[in-house]
């Protein structure tokens, strides 16, 4: 699939060279971005829609990060908002999807401004999450919207409540600390269901104005993945306060004379920066204080607070739903479903194969255009993955264009026979690998070539 970023010269010649002409059948000015003839024409609507056969489970809503003009106030859609990448200087376009389980075919998506959080986007979307389930599947009590917390409000789970669909979801773990302080020997191993690194306890619980099923699990790898995260993010802090610790000791021995001198809240708001991250200000106690006119920082780390947070909060995430008669195992393995719809944005962030970003567009009905066209290009590479799978093919998205993309035609030109005024022309395919061999006989690509 080609498709263009801008309507510049430049990105519209390569279909001309390309072999896309042969393939489609089409010729170069027929396949160009055609950006004087799209002004002023309807966009896609807001909840665009992509049609594809199975049932649907995650659903997210993501900021993508684009880059549009700072000044530009003819785009609603591009906000300054919380980039994951922490590029708070530029604008973002916030972007709702939902896929299916099997596969991650996008079913759904729609555009909404960057600074836009997902609470109030998810509330906007659950009427129309329902028609779009609806047009796939009349039976809406077998559906089941899986989403994190990040999504969670009253007034977004009785909205759901309301609609035939079910739901599987994740609890702030820090707002229930009862449920974090249960004791390990009521949670229950679930290895027999080929999760042998998860441990659960169930209850029931009142959340958001409703009973609910409630697991608590346990992970062993995510306790150990934490583990080393924060660990190193200790590092971090305790050399950073002893590198302010050292400054004002060289200072007060006389070894620094010249410079600013520090300051009582210079210094303070200094130990502030550096515990600003979740969990340091638990684990830390530093004190600043004043002493021969100079700042003094007294701080030591709190092993005792590391072992409760040990004990009670890593590895562990609190899972609620409506489907009290699902086992422990099915509620686990629906909410993990949730890696289905990060695969897809990474995908969609790929620059090589779908580049959603960045955009070289400055208007919304362009921006709806171009996330528009990433959509269905995602759902034709979702499909294609999806087929090779069921054919035995375990490939990542990356992976499988990789290959596809690099079975290539050779054209040779001979010069005209004898007698003749046209060349003679000898197609042949570049060399394969033996996985791409299998690819080409799979998708029977054969019926493609020239040859």
């Amino acid at each position: 699939m080609v498709r263009f970023h801008g309507p510049s010269q430049a990105a519209r010649d390569p279909v001309r060279s390309a072999h896309q002409p042969t393939l489609l059948g089409q010729h170069g000015p027929g396949l160009e971005g055609g950006h004087r003839r799209h002004r002023g024409r309807p966009h896609p609507a807001p909840g665009g829609r992509v049609p594809a056969g199975s049932e649907p489970a995650p659903l997210r809503c993501h900021q993508l990060l684009h880059f549009i003009d700072t000044f530009n106030d003819q785009s609603t859609l591009a906000q300054r908002g919380h980039s994951k990448e922490g590029r708070a200087a530029l604008r973002l376009v916030g972007l709702a999807l939902l896929v299916t389980a099997d596969g991650h075919v996008p079913l759904f998506h729609q555009t909404y401004p960057g600074n836009q959080s997902d609470a109030p986007t998810f509330a906007s979307l659950t009427e129309a999450l329902v028609e779009r389930v609806k047009q796939l599947d009349e039976e809406l009590e077998h559906v089941t919207l899986v989403f994190d917390k990040g999504n969670n409000s009253e007034a977004n789970l009785a909205s759901v409540d309301q609609s035939p669909l079910h739901f599987v979801g994740s609890l702030v773990a820090t707002q229930h600390p009862e449920l974090l302080a249960t004791p390990d020997e009521r949670f229950v191993s679930l290895a027999a269901a080929a999760l042998p690194a998860v441990r659960v306890y169930r209850t029931t619980k009142e959340v958001f104005g409703q009973v609910r099923t409630v697991l608590v699990t346990y992970n062993e790898n995510l306790f150990v993945a934490q583990s080393k995260t924060l660990l190193r993010e200790i590092a971090k802090r305790q050399r950073g306060l002893a590198e302010i610790h050292a400054r004002l000791e060289r200072r007060r021995r006389g070894e620094v004379r010249g410079g600013r001198r520090p300051t009582l809240e210079g210094t303070r708001n200094a130990v502030r920066e550096i515990l600003k991250g979740r969990h340091m200000k638990d684990l830390f106690e530093a004190e600043v204080t004043l002493q021969d006119e100079l700042p003094l920082l007294t701080y030591h780390f709190r092993p005792e607070a590391w072992e409760q947070l040990q004990k009670t909060l890593l590895g562990k995430t609190l899972l609620f739903t409506d489907k009290d008669e699902w086992n422990d195992a099915e509620i686990v393995r629906a909410y993990r479903s949730q890696h289905l719809i990060e695969a897809a944005f990474r995908g969609m962030k790929d620059p090589h194969h779908i580049a959603l970003r960045p955009q070289h567009h400055w208007t919304d009905q362009k921006v709806r255009v171009h996330v528009f066209t990433c959509v269905l290009a995602l759902t034709l590479l979702s499909l294609l993955r999806r087929e090779l799978a069921g054919e035995g093919f375990e490939l990542s998205m990356r992976r499988m264009m990789e290959l596809l993309s690099n079975i290539r035609e050779v054209v040779t030109v001979f010069p005209p026979a004898q007698g003749q005024t046209d060349p003679t022309l000898r197609t042949t395919l570049s060399q394969l690998s033996d996985e791409q061999r299998a690819l080409f006989k799979t998708l029977d690509l054969a019926r493609h070539t020239a040859a």
